[in-house]
Parts: C-alpha cells; sequence; structure tokens
C-alpha cells in the first residue's frame, strides 16, 4: 500500500479518520515509507492471519516472523484499526 505518487500497484486511501501509522518497534519512531519484500508463500501466509484478523473480532493484532534459531530476525505486526491502529516493523 502507497498512500503518494502513482506507482504500480499503489493504493491510495483518502486522508479522513485515523490515519495508518507505521512505527519501528525498536526505536518507537514513525516510518513515513516502508517496502516489503516477501516471498509467495510469505505473502499466502499474510493474507490468511488478515483474514483471520478481520474474522475474529476478538483478534486484535497479528504477526509475520522470520525466525533464525530461536531468535526473531524480521517481523511484521499488524494491528486492526479501532482495535488499535499501527502497523509495526522489525528489522
Amino acid at each position: 500500500m502507497h498512500s503518494g505518487g502513482d506507482k504500480e500497484g499503489s493504493v491510495h486511501r483518502p486522508r479522513e479518520g485515523i490515519i495508518m501509522r507505521i512505527i519501528d518497534y525498536e526505536t518507537n519512531r514513525p516510518i513515513n515509507d516502508l517496502g516489503l519484500y516477501l516471498t509467495e508463500a510469505e505473502v499466502e501466509e499474510l493474507m490468511i492471519y488478515l483474514q483471520k484478523l478481520i474474522q475474529k473480532p476478538m483478534l486484535q493484532k497479528v504477526h509475520l516472523s522470520d525466525l533464525v534459531g530461536n531468535s526473531f530476525e524480521r517481523e511484521v505486526t499488524v494491528v486492526l484499526e479501532g482495535r488499535e491502529a499501527m502497523l509495526t516493523v522489525a528489522a
């Protein structure tokens, strides 16, 4: 999703109501631009998580994580607007 410019595959959202927030977990600072490079399997996994987020009212957030050994190498957390509004990225 991209809110500026006319890039292929971009989605333009009206700037009404609560605005999407992207936060870096390590610094707790906002990120204004973000690129995600995912495999087809990761996109399918994220789609499943997002569908569950919409379908289950008690679910507030979902995580797409890349584990190396016993530690998180990368993680994307999506928190549903209205339940908590934020997309966070840790690298």
